[in-house]
């Protein structure tokens, strides 16, 4: 309990300053006069621009650049991008003229500078269904899109996407499209923030949070243990609805999220339809973004981004997802033995817990080394697309040209790997390309866990012509190969970073599945890294009071046999009692400091 007090009003001022300065692309110049700066005499600082206008030009500029890079083409299944000038185009999705700029919670924005999907298109030489977006824009024929997330940070629940459903195309909407159909474009949107997790559950009873039995689908689930990303039932039915009716489908994804795609390449799936041909993942663009996303429709702009996360096929596969309760399992990850009422507000915490129990097997993690051990057709039905991911209108060719070290080198922790990776546009259209550089350790049966391939370094090219090549040098330390272990797995007597002995494969892959180029280098014997190379401290456990509640965590030595499974109605210690009682009691005001939200430690012990 000590020091509480500094706490307190540290994470006051953090929380006080993240709200006063918006996070967003291209949003800083409205709060500041100038929004790029160099620092004059060590003191004082004075503006790159004369007025507030060449400013917001300037940040639209970077913004619309900084999310040309980012956009990440999915599928291009027969060249259905880039579109040509003056093609007609139905645009459908209801929230498509209500576009995802940021995700909720302190991040916000607006100006006159803003671009909307319609804008967006009609700029890079599209033309519109008219009729189409008449129909949306009337909510009394189309409905009224997306609502508000609902004010509950504690328990996830059901949110209504707002998808028209397909009855409600009349024939009048419908007979519109026989002078648009060079192709139909999808928005479907995702938001999630502050406050805000993704909800596990399409149920909700629209004013609270009760048990299972009050509860009702949203508008538009397919079932109450769906959940917010994956198509429900009004978008699984649209993709169907416009795979009967237009040749072209291209599906764009307004989600800081990753989704469940199984629709793009499943014919099992029960969105999926021959005719999706192409699907881009469009983030959130902020204020001007979607110019840049024109162009890449077009084709004015070659895509070049990176899914930084594996899109899986199930995400109720995904060991994570067993860390976490909802309301259909009636608050059953929330303490069971704190205050359910009292404290600033009369809420009370009780709150909710996670028990991490899948360790280091989060994300490409676990599906790259379970595709590893369980092989490739374990694989393919787990992953639609690797983490690293993303196509482009041209064709790249890569090949590790030198490296300052070769093949079968002894290393220690002190070596320092430089690959040169020469990058060549083999294709018909320009285009950037990523170098992605990953390494594999040795593992050892039940000892330290490791992936089977880790993201070790990446570089990507400037814009590179057709049969144009450039070479370019990713950097991986080999202290950075090294793995922690928190337990002494391998009985040696030391806990903390550690480079087992034997070899370490480098390799140059398209993603974290496929491998380009590899060659292999030696660790002698086995190294423990005793300090932090930045600071010189010692390296030493923190959390071993945490880490002891958690008695199996997820190995790759046995999959089965330690898959997470889900702890119900965890009873607090004492030490956590103890403190959450305080938080409870605690009145900023006697401090003479602004009420602030605070979060109560998650751990406990199973009782």
């Amino acid at each position: 309990m000590k020091n509480r007090s500094i706490l307190r009003k540290i994470y006051t001022l953090i929380y006080l300053i993240a709200f006063i300065l918006p996070v967003g692309f291209g949003m800083i110049d409205q709060v500041l006069e100038v929004s790029a700066v160099e620092p004059v005499n060590g003191n004082y600082y004075i503006s790159d621009y004369e007025s507030k206008e060449e400013a917001t030009k300037s940040s639209d500029t970077l913004n619309e650049q900084i999310y040309a890079e980012g956009v990440t083409l999915l599928k291009n299944e027969g060249n259905a991008l880039p579109l040509t000038t003056g093609s007609k185009i139905s645009l459908f999705g209801k929230n498509s003229l209500n576009i995802l700029r940021s995700g909720s919670g302190s991040s916000s924005g607006s100006g006159s500078s803003n671009v909307n999907m319609q804008q967006a298109l009609l700029n890079a030489g599209l033309q519109l269904n008219p009729t189409l977006i008449n129909f949306y824009n009337d909510n009394s024929a189309s409905g009224t899109g997306r609502g508000t997330a609902p004010s509950n940070g504690n328990v996830p629940s059901g949110y209504n996407t707002g998808e028209t459903p397909v009855s409600m195309y009349t024939t009048a909407v419908e007979s519109s499209y026989e002078n648009y159909n060079d192709a139909a474009i999808v928005v479907f949107q995702r938001i999630a923030g502050e406050g805000f997790d993704l909800p596990r559950t399409m149920t909700w009873n629209g004013s609270s949070y009760g048990t299972w039995s009050t509860q009702q689908l949203v508008p538009g689930a397919r079932k109450a243990d769906d959940h917010y990303l994956q198509l429900d039932q009004n978008e699984s039915d649209l993709l169907k609805y416009l795979g009967a009716r237009f040749n072209k489908v291209i599906v764009l994804l307004n989600t800081g999220s990753q989704f469940e795609v199984g629709f793009l390449d499943d014919p099992t799936h029960y969105g999926y339809h021959e005719n999706i041909k192409a699907a881009l993942w469009i983030g959130y663009p902020g204020g001007n973004g979607l110019n840049a996303l024109g162009k890449i429709l077009k084709g004015e702009i070659n895509p070049s981004g990176k899914v930084s996360d594996t899109y899986a096929r199930d995400f109720k596969q995904d060991p994570s997802w067993m860390n976490f309760g909802n309301n259909l399992d009636n608050f059953g990850n929330q303490y069971a033995n704190l205050p359910s009422s009292g404290g600033h507000g009369g809420g009370g915490y009780r709150n909710n817990y996670v028990y991490y129990k899948e360790g280091i097997y989060v994300g490409y993690r676990y599906y790259e080394t379970r595709g590893y051990t369980d092989g490739e057709a374990w694989y393919k039905n787990a992953v639609v697309y690797p983490f690293g991911h993303g196509l482009s209108y041209t064709t790249f060719n890569q090949e590790i040209i030198s490296s300052n070290l070769e093949a079968g080198s002894v290393i220690n922790e002190e070596s320092v790997i430089e690959v040169t990776v020469k990058v060549t546009n083999i294709g018909l259209v320009a285009g950037k390309d990523t170098i992605q550089l990953y390494y594999t350790a040795p593992y050892i049966d039940g000892e330290i866990e490791k992936s089977h391939v880790v993201l070790g370094a990446i570089g990507k090219t400037k814009t590179l012509q057709p049969n144009e090549s450039q070479e370019i040098i990713v950097t991986l330390k080999a202290r950075d190969m090294a793995s922690y272990d928190f337990s002494d797995a391998n009985n040696n007597g030391f806990k903390g970073y550690e480079l087992d002995a034997g070899s370490y494969s480098i390799k140059v892959m398209r993603n974290a599945h496929e491998t380009i180029d590899s060659f292999d280098l030696v660790v002698n014997q086995n190294i423990k890294i005793t300090t932090d190379e930045a600071s010189g401290n010692e390296i030493e456990n923190r959390f071993d009071n945490v880490s002891d509640e958690i008695n199996t965590y997820l190995s790759r030595n046995d999959w089965v046999g330690t898959y997470p499974t889900t702890e119900f109605k965890i009873q607090a210690s004492t030490e956590i009692q103890n403190e959450v009682l305080e938080w409870l009691n605690y009145n900023p005001a006697d401090e003479g400091q602004p009420y602030y939200s605070s979060t109560m430690p998650t751990r406990g012990n199973v009782k």
